[in-house]
């Protein structure tokens, strides 16, 4: 998908620099399919309920036509990996609304260069997967041209638990420890703040990082675009070397001197609160069950 080219700055220091990679636009949200009759691919919701065997509660629909015309092509966004398996891939059976593809010939930077951070925090947890620094869909899900930009929007969605191939991280400290407030108030244990060391080489091929402004602004999200606490985000794709790991702060020794007035975690505690009176307001008019998982009887057998 991709390869490394390693930099010397004037520093002596090694930065690796990737190739662009290619990726399919979809429309931001979801439209009935009589809207876009003349779209041959689609990114359909199978409804948390129904996931691909761990892959996703998504499929990626192609047109039976369009496809063997891909194939007769070579075309590398059909022989993808991931693509071949079934689970994640179909050309049959029916659906009502997903997101019309818009665009096969989009290139995506991978964050290098002055654009790179030389440091980067992440904030983890005790559920977090090795520590928090292998992402929770590793061995699982990996990006392919098809599937870049719904993995990237369900990662950035959390209420989605679908398996990522990304994990978040920031190059503002002050963000770091406000989410530490935010993983405290919701029961998390074990919260530590990393410190990444981006440069050297003991970054790989398999472990690109990507700038989250950069990439809502190429996919044209801009309803993503508005939100505030995507600033400063960065994510890095499949795991971390342990090696770039250079120092870990444990939140519940740290808050106090880190976040001395409480500031962060009163702040925490507003959100909290008035998150929770949305969701209730939510449920009380339009009940538990959401309208996104109806429509998908044909294409869950397909």
């Amino acid at each position: 998908m991709a390869t490394n080219i390693y930099l010397v700055d004037s520093k002596g220091v090694a930065h690796p620099q990737t190739k662009q990679v290619h990726a399919a636009r979809y429309e931001e949200r979801s439209h009935p399919y009589a809207k876009y009759p003349g779209a041959q691919i689609w990114a359909v919701s199978t409804g948390d309920g129904v996931k691909a065997n761990d892959g996703g509660s998504f499929r990626i629909w192609v047109d039976p036509g369009y496809y063997r015309k891909l194939q007769k092509q070579a075309s590398p966004v059909i022989t993808s990996h991931l693509l071949l398996s079934s689970h994640m891939f179909s050309t049959k059976g029916g659906f009502c609304e997903g997101r019309p593809i818009v665009s096969l010939d989009l290139t995506i930077p991978t964050c290098l260069g002055a654009s790179r951070p030389q440091t980067l925090w992440r904030v983890v947890h005790k559920e977090h997967r090795s520590g928090g620094t292998i992402a929770r869909g590793f061995g699982k899900v990996k990006t392919a041209p098809l599937t870049f930009q719904v993995h990237f929007q369900k990662h950035l969605n959390w209420n989605c638990r679908d398996p990522s191939p990304f994990m978040s991280s920031t190059n503002d400290f002050d963000k770091a420890i406000r989410i530490c407030a935010c993983y405290e108030v919701r029961g998390m244990s074990g919260i530590e703040i990393l410190k990444v060391d981006t440069t050297g080489e003991g970054w790989s091929v398999e472990t690109p990082i990507w700038n989250v402004r950069e990439l809502l602004y190429l996919f044209n999200l801009r309803i993503l675009q508005r939100r505030g606490y995507l600033k400063n985000e960065f994510l890095i794709e499949n795991y971390i070397p342990l090696s770039q790991v250079t120092q870990r702060i444990s939140w519940d020794e740290m808050k106090d001197r880190i976040d001395p007035h409480m500031v962060k975690r009163d702040a925490a505690n507003r959100d909290f609160k008035r998150i929770a009176q949305k969701k209730k307001r939510k449920e009380a008019i339009v009940g538990v069950r959401s309208k996104r998982t109806r429509r998908f009887e044909y294409l869950r057998q397909a």
